[in-house]
């Protein structure tokens, strides 16, 4: 059981086709519900991300196909994934577009957040709504989410296809970027391409994000202690030492792909990877954009990412805020409402 909702949420139309049926019955069951209207809204239902990661694994055991999980914010109902669910089996196939219409209403410029580590950019919906509803909030998704399409693998190819999409909707700028973890490195560079084609980018907001430690900045081991030294001193060098060789000891650099575990893994995992490959050889450019970094509370600690001062090399102003929250709840509660305000005031200043 995922989440419980309220009695007024479950009236609606009933289901009228099988796979109404077979759908129905599998949200009933993670909702806890007796009975669901086909035309309930998910989210109306109290239905959560990490509610929704699980249903769509029942989904896929249940028809036998992959559907990125933004589908749910385009088609919040029963009737809405059946259609899609229905259109698969006839033959079409899932819609493979990386820009997500998460809010897209509003005269400000757009906001274009892009994925973490995992894909998914079902996190940004809370988000959205607390920006505004003036604010148009575009999510930008990996290639490979169907399961069957192969992930790009490198940060430029992704950097690029996002651009295309995200074009279509906002010709020219400025342009204004945020992404979670991994996603703040495809930020930059998004901005890099953007700009080498004569294109504003006033703004990128990086939540909890590192950047690719030696092979963007230093040919030789010396060279990183050599910086280290002189941005966080003595003291600073010997803790991001011991980080090191803790992260090492436990073997978490071979193995683990950030945020991604259990059931979310197992369906996300060639994305996962992919980004973890394209993320591994990233050699960041620097942008004229400047960038707000957002950390959460927690130390971060990671084979191969600069957590703590990478991002001013790349940038001409860097101002830095930290959320009181671990990383992977960023988007949760009063957390997500501190992001909020931290994005509305910088792309304001």
């Amino acid at each position: 059981v995922d989440d419980k909702a309220p009695a007024r949420s479950r009236a609606g139309r009933a289901s009228r086709t099988d796979t109404e049926r077979r759908l129905a019955a599998i949200w009933c069951r993670h909702l806890d519900l007796d009975d669901i209207g086909v035309d309930v809204d998910y989210f109306d239902l109290g239905g959560t991300s990490l509610g929704a990661v699980r249903m769509f694994r029942s989904i896929t055991e249940e028809f036998g196909m992959n559907l990125p999980l933004s589908t749910l914010l385009t088609n919040p109902t029963i009737e809405g994934l059946a259609g899609v669910i229905s259109g698969v089996e006839s033959g079409a196939e899932v819609d493979s577009q990386c820009l997500v219409p998460i809010q897209p209403k509003g005269t400000k410029p757009p906001i274009a957040a892009v994925h973490g580590g995992g894909g998914e950019v079902f996190i940004y919906r809370e988000l959205a709504e607390l920006l505004g509803p003036d604010q148009p909030l575009y999510g930008l998704q990996p290639v490979g989410l169907d399961g069957v399409t192969k992930p790009l693998d490198t940060v430029p190819e992704m950097a690029a296809r996002y651009i295309e999409e995200l074009r279509v909707v906002q010709p020219e700028g400025p342009y204004r970027l945020i992404g979670f973890c991994f996603g703040g490195a495809v930020c930059l560079e998004m901005a890099a391409q953007l700009e080498e084609s004569g294109h504003e980018v006033d703004f990128i907001g990086v939540i909890d994000g590192g950047l690719p430690l030696d092979a963007a900045r230093y040919e030789t081991g010396m060279e990183r202690v050599k910086h280290l030294l002189r941005s966080r001193g003595l003291g600073g060098t010997a803790l991001a030492a011991l980080r090191r060789v803790r992260w090492r000891a436990k073997g978490w650099w071979k193995t683990s792909v950030q945020g991604i575990e259990g059931e979310e893994r197992a369906m996300y995992g060639p994305v996962a990877v992919a980004c973890r490959e394209a993320f591994n050889t990233f050699a960041p450019q620097p942008s004229s954009a400047p960038i707000t970094l957002i950390r959460s509370a927690e130390e971060q600690a990671g084979e191969g990412k600069d957590w703590d001062f990478a991002w001013d090399d790349y940038t001409p102003r860097l101002e830095t805020r930290t959320v009181d929250a671990v990383h992977a709840t960023l988007f949760e509660g009063s957390a997500v409402e501190t992001l909020a305000n931290l994005i509305r005031r910088s792309i304001s200043d």
